[in-house]
C-alpha cells in the first residue's frame, strides 16, 4: 500500500490509527492491576510482599512472549495473532476477579502478559509493509501515542470507577473494551488488504509481501543487532525504570499525598507524548542514522541527571530543594528516553528489512528493553535503600553516559550495514 498525496495515504493512515486504537485498547488491561493495586490489596487484605508478584510476572511473560511472537509473526497473518492477543487478553481480565489467592492470580497475570506479547511484533510487521518514508516516521509515532494516552486514559477513569464500584469492576470494564476493540479489528482486518498478511514470509527487497524467501542476516548484521541491543536495555532502564520511581523520589524529597504521585504519574505520560511527537520531528529533520540519534538522545539524558544531582545534592538543604525543578528534570530525563525508545523499536526493524524475519527482529528489540525495565526496577530500589538518592541519580547519569558510548560505536557499525541500502527510505 504506497502513500501518495491522495486517497491511498489516506487509507493507509487508517491501518495505522486501527493500530494504535488494538495499542490503546491493549494497555488498558495490562496497566489496570498495576493502577488498581492499591484497592485490591486494601480490599483482599493480601500482602504487599506477596501481591507485588503478579505484575511482575506479567513483565516477565511479557518479556519473553515479544521473543516467542515475534518468531511465530513471521509465519502467522499478523492480524490473526493480534486479534488472538486480544481476545486471550481480555479473558485473563474477565477471570482474574475470580481468582482466589496471589498465586491464581500470578498464573491468571502472567498469561495476559503473553497475550499483551501477541500485539508489538505482527503490529510491527505491518508497519513496516505498508508504510514508507515519511510516513512510516509518522505512523509509529501515532502508535506510540495510542499507548502513552493509554496511561494517562488509566490513571483517570480507573480511579473513576473504584470510586463508585469494586476493584473487579475495572477488569471487567477492560475486557468488554478489549473484546469491542478485537471485534472490529478482526473485521476491519480481514476486509482489507493488511500489507504482511498474504505470505508468512515476505521479499527484502520490496514493500510488498512475496513468495521469496528472505536472506538469512549476515554475521555482521547480528553483531549490530547486539550493539543495538545493549543499547535498547539502557532505554529501558532509564525511561520505565525512572518513570516507575518518579513518584517515589518526590514523595519521599518533599512529602505530599498519593493523589499527587497519581497526578505526576499522568503529567509523566502526557511528556512522553510530547517528547514522542518532537523526537519524530527532530529526527526527519537532523538525522539519518538511528544510533546517531539515540546517543544525542543520551546525551540529553545525561545533562538532565547532572542538572537533577546538583538540585538534589547533599549541600543544598532539604527546604532550599526546588521541587519544580527536582519534577522537571527526573521526568524530563524519563520523558527523552521515548525519542530513542521509538527510533530503536520502529525505525530500526524498518532499516532492517530487507534481511527478513521483521516480526522476529521487533519482538526481540522490544523485549530487550522490558528487560532493562525488569533490571532497573530491582537495581534501583536497592541502590536506593542502601545508598540514597543521590547515589541513584549518579547511577542514572553513568548509565546516560553509557548510552553515548555505545550508540556512537553501533552507529559505526550501522552506518556501514544500512549502505547498501542507500537512504531513499527515510524513516
Amino acid at each position: 500500500m504506497k502513500a501518495t498525496n491522495g486517497a491511498p495515504a489516506k487509507k493507509s493512515l487508517a491501518v495505522a490509527f486501527f493500530c494504535a486504537a488494538v495499542y490503546f485498547c491493549s494497555y488498558l488491561t495490562r496497566k489496570d492491576f498495576s493502577v488498581a493495586l492499591v484497592a485490591i490489596t486494601e480490599a483482599t487484605g493480601f500482602p504487599d510482599s506477596a501481591i507485588a508478584f503478579v505484575p511482575t510476572c506479567l513483565f516477565f511473560t511479557y518479556g519473553i512472549g515479544q521473543t516467542v511472537n515475534g518468531a511465530i509473526g513471521d509465519h502467522v497473518k499478523p492480524h490473526w495473532l493480534m486479534t488472538g492477543g486480544l481476545l486471550l487478553s481480555a479473558a485473563c481480565n474477565f477471570v482474574l476477579p475470580h481468582c482466589p489467592g496471589v498465586p491464581a492470580m500470578c498464573v491468571v497475570w502472567g498469561i495476559n502478559g503473553f497475550a499483551q506479547a501477541m500485539l508489538w511484533p505482527p503490529m510491527s510487521k505491518i508497519m513496516i509493509y505498508t508504510y514508507s518514508g515519511t510516513q512510516y516516521g509518522t505512523a509509529s509515532m501515532i502508535i506510540s501515542l495510542g499507548a502513552s494516552l493509554a496511561t494517562v486514559a488509566g490513571y483517570l477513569y480507573i480511579p473513576a470507577i473504584l470510586s463508585v464500584a469494586s476493584w473487579q469492576t475495572v477488569f471487567y470494564f477492560g475486557a468488554v473494551v478489549v473484546v469491542i476493540c478485537a471485534v472490529a479489528w478482526f473485521i476491519y482486518s480481514t476486509h482489507h488488504n493488511i500489507a504482511g498478511s498474504n505470505t508468512p514470509e515476505v521479499a527484502a527487497a520490496t514493500d510488498t509481501p512475496s513468495t521469496a524467501k528472505s536472506p538469512k542476516m549476515p554475521l555482521p548484521a547480528v553483531l549490530t543487532l547486539g550493539f543495538i541491543l545493549l543499547d535498547v536495555v539502557l532505554v529501558g532502564m532509564l525511561r520505565d525504570g525512572i518513570e516507575t520511581w518518579t513518584p517515589t523520589f518526590l514523595k519521599e524529597i518533599f512529602g505530599g499525598s498519593a493523589e499527587r504521585s497519581i497526578l505526576i504519574t499522568v503529567i509523566l505520560a502526557l511528556l512522553g507524548c510530547a517528547c514522542v511527537v518532537l523526537t519524530t520531528l527532530v529526527y526527519r529533520r537532523f538525522f539519518r542514522n538511528e544510533l546517531v540519534f539515540c546517543g544525542t538522545v543520551f546525551l540529553i539524558a545525561t545533562v538532565f541527571a547532572l542538572v537533577l544531582l546538583f538540585a538534589n545534592g547533599k549541600s543544598m538543604p532539604a527546604n532550599g530543594k526546588s521541587m519544580p525543578l527536582c519534577a522537571v528534570t527526573i521526568s524530563m530525563l524519563s520523558a527523552v528516553m521515548h525519542g530513542a525508545n521509538l527510533a530503536l523499536t520502529a525505525y530500526v526493524p524498518k532499516k532492517m528489512k530487507r534481511f527478513g524475519h521483521v516480526s522476529t527482529v521487533s519482538g526481540v528489540i522490544n523485549s530487550a528493553g522490558y528487560l532493562g525495565a525488569a533490571l532497573s526496577t530491582y537495581i534501583i530500589a536497592s541502590i536506593k535503600e542502601t545508598h540514597g538518592w543521590n547515589t541513584t541519580i549518579t547511577v542514572w547519569a553513568a548509565l546516560a553516559a553509557l548510552g553515548i558510548l555505545l550508540s556512537a560505536v553501533a552507529a559505526i557499525f550501522w552506518r556501514r550495514l544500512t549502505k547498501p541500502s542507500g537512504t531513499q527510505e527515510e524513516s
